[in-house]
């Protein structure tokens, strides 16, 4: 199986993001997971807002988890590595892997993130109008924008056990 493609965003830990002991608050790690899935989405062709308004579609989070191994400082450049951990037909599971600096380098491949987050999200259908949501199936433009960034490879080139493909 290929290792997954990573799409990655650079972020800053801001003052006003830490606490007094100068360390990342730890609500602060799901807003660097999606403002880094932000800009893969627009990267993909498919920013935020001509999906709601124009598309009629968003992505919902259904499910959010994250693991923490080691804390990130005040000041600190970050790498937020954005990979797609599972694929279904209307969802999607993306896997963000957040490095701090020099992390990556002084490990290699090796490598192990201070903090991953998994954000499960389901496609849907906006229904301004009412308000509803109705799933859906993930949008051609989204997956061909994913597979333009070679981050479905490694979901897509067969399934082996644990290859991440879910139904």
């Amino acid at each position: 199986m290929t290792e997954p493609s990573t799409y990655d965003v650079e972020l800053t830990v801001r003052f006003f993001e830490a606490d007094r002991a100068g360390v990342a608050f730890f609500g602060r790690i799901f807003e660097y997971a999606h403002a880094a899935e932000e800009e893969l989405l627009a990267t993909c062709g498919c920013d935020i807002r001509t999906n709601f308004d124009e598309r009629g579609w968003g992505l919902p989070i259904r499910h959010a988890e994250s693991d923490y191994r080691r804390r990130l400082k005040l000041g600190e450049h970050l790498c937020v590595a954005v990979s797609v951990h599972q694929l279904g037909s209307s969802s999607i599971t993306f896997q963000f892997d957040i490095y701090g600096q020099g992390d990556r380098e002084a490990a290699g491949k090796e490598a192990t993130s201070r903090i991953t987050v998994h954000l499960t999200q389901v496609c849907v259908a906006l229904d301004g109008a009412s308000g509803n949501f109705t799933t859906r199936p993930l949008p051609p433009e989204l997956l061909d924008g994913l597979r333009r960034l070679g981050m479905l490879a490694h979901l897509e080139g067969g399934q082996p056990k644990g290859s991440g493909i879910s139904k």
